[in-house]
């Protein structure tokens, strides 16, 4: 590709120097008219184009904004927090705005651009008139037709010529532009990250009893019930710890609460605790914990234990284990899995 524009733009150089030479010798006026008109419009293309890089340099930061948003309410990671917190619709609004605003700045650009090309297109046909008059004057009063014929296709390879000679200098002339943003991201100093991030606490805004009552739920296309006559309340400023085997609804009783859920069963024991040690700094918020290490459950103001979507056990820690149920019976098999 860049041997092609490259062989194009000599080529174009070529025909142009040498024929505008020819027009030259003939008559100076005809030949710096017949090269105006066909530089004009490229001229003002490369403008409009530096202008549009402009523009697109200057979003930069909001389009990556954008595109953050957009990862926001499309990545099942990042929704279940957003629909948690009512923040779709307005995630999805502000997404709109900025397109709406990009559409109008870029119509504005469009228009002007397609002004720009009218103009200088009218431009050049009226030099070119211009450079046609001059050569049919000088045809007369040098009785030389063959010379008015010369001058018209004269006139014809010198446009072509140029639009070839500006476009091969154009499109690498755009190139340059975007990756001189390659060169100047290459050029920024690294600095070092702070070695301690502050924590950061939503504030609590609905500190009701969250209440479950003879709740009963089936997944849709499942004969077999998730939850079974499942009754449970969690205060404000508690932990609970969900606990139970696989398939005993744990998970299930996240969903219900408008998808919210800890990730912590994709985390090692170590980023497990930091994330409970933060999650116990925000006190007035209720935490759902589901996991399968009692390292981490036993620290919860509450446990309740699951069983074919019933709930079998309720208690603290201390209370659990000296009642000596479920609870007790997987909590003493783990702790001799690790040589507790």
């Amino acid at each position: 590709m860049f041997f092609g524009q490259l062989v194009m733009t000599i080529s174009g150089a070529v025909s142009l120097v040498s024929v505008t030479g020819i027009v030259l010798a003939w008559n100076p006026l005809v030949a710096v008219l017949i090269l105006i008109s066909p530089i004009l419009p490229v001229v003002v293309g490369q403008i409009f184009a530096k202008r549009s890089w402009l523009i697109e340099r200057e979003r930069a930061p909001q389009r990556r904004r954008g595109q953050y948003l957009l990862a926001l309410v499309t990545n099942d990671k990042t929704y279940k927090e957003t629909r948690l917190l009512g923040l779709v619709p307005h995630f999805i609004a502000v997404y709109h705005a900025m397109q709406d605003r990009f559409l109008q700045v870029d119509r504005r650009v469009e228009a002007k651009r397609g002004i720009g090309s009218v103009v200088s297109g009218l431009v050049g046909v009226v030099v070119t008139a211009l450079a046609i008059m001059f050569a049919i004057q000088d045809a007369f009063v040098l009785g030389d037709v063959g010379r008015l014929a010369a001058c018209i296709s004269a006139g014809a390879t010198v446009t072509s010529a140029a639009q070839m000679l500006m476009g091969g200098v154009g499109q690498p002339f755009e190139h340059t532009l975007f990756l001189g943003n390659l060169f100047e991201f290459l050029d920024l100093v690294a600095h070092d990250r702070p070695s301690a991030h502050p924590r950061l606490s939503a504030p609590v805004t609905d500190r009701s009893t969250v209440v479950f009552d003879d709740v009963t739920f089936r997944y849709p296309g499942q004969d077999s019930v998730a939850l079974s006559h499942f009754s449970a309340s969690f205060a404000p400023g508690c932990t609970v710890a969900l606990v139970g085997a696989n398939g005993a609804g744990k998970s299930t009783i996240v969903k219900l609460l408008a998808r919210l859920y800890e990730p912590t069963s994709a985390l090692d024991a170590q980023a497990e605790e930091a994330v409970f040690d933060q999650l116990r700094g925000q006190s007035a918020a209720l935490k759902i914990l589901i996991s399968h290490r009692f390292s981490t459950v036993r620290m919860a103001d509450e446990i309740v234990v699951l069983s074919q979507g019933q709930v079998i056990e309720r208690g603290d820690h201390g209370s659990l284990l000296d009642a000596g149920g479920v609870y007790a019976q997987m909590y003493a098999v783990q702790a001799r899995a690790f040589g507790a």
